[in-house]
């Protein structure tokens, strides 16, 4: 019965161990890829237009208005879910990093997106889509 207790422990062992390896590997191989995505990546200034106070003017109510915009946000972050791809390869490297930021410099307010070459005319669509007057 203890040589059947030995070769289970040393097969746990075994299975601990490549385990560990195979995880390392995929650290470092998930890390030159993200190294070498943030290079490829292009940074884009949106500029938005002040939004007009409708809510003053006409009868629309505030919660009406915040709905909308809630609405054009979330189109823009669902085309960009879209874009996400399946695979064993995205398994061991990852999906692909789009940053959008907000900076505050000076009292005024930017906003910038930064989206890898191979999708960023999709997204400058997706952001013109939801928001017609923005400037890129």
């Amino acid at each position: 019965m203890q040589p059947f207790v030995v070769v289970i422990g040393i097969g746990a062992l075994a299975v601990g161990a490549t385990g560990a390896v195979v995880h390392k590997f995929r650290e470092t191989i998930r890390t030159e890829k993200n190294i070498e995505r943030g290079l490829k990546m292009v940074p884009m200034l949106i500029h938005l237009p002040p939004s007009s106070d409708d809510t003053e003017v006409g009868g629309r109510d505030v919660r009406d208005v915040m709905e909308e915009k809630i609405s054009q946000a979330e189109s823009l972050f669902s085309v960009i879910a879209s874009t996400t791809k399946k695979g064993f390869g995205k398994k061991i490297y990852g999906q692909r990093h789009i940053a959008f930021e907000i900076v505050a410099h000076k009292g005024s307010i930017y906003f910038y997106v930064a989206a890898p070459i191979s999708i960023a005319s999709t997204v400058e669509k997706a952001i013109l889509s939801s928001y017609p007057n923005a400037q890129i």
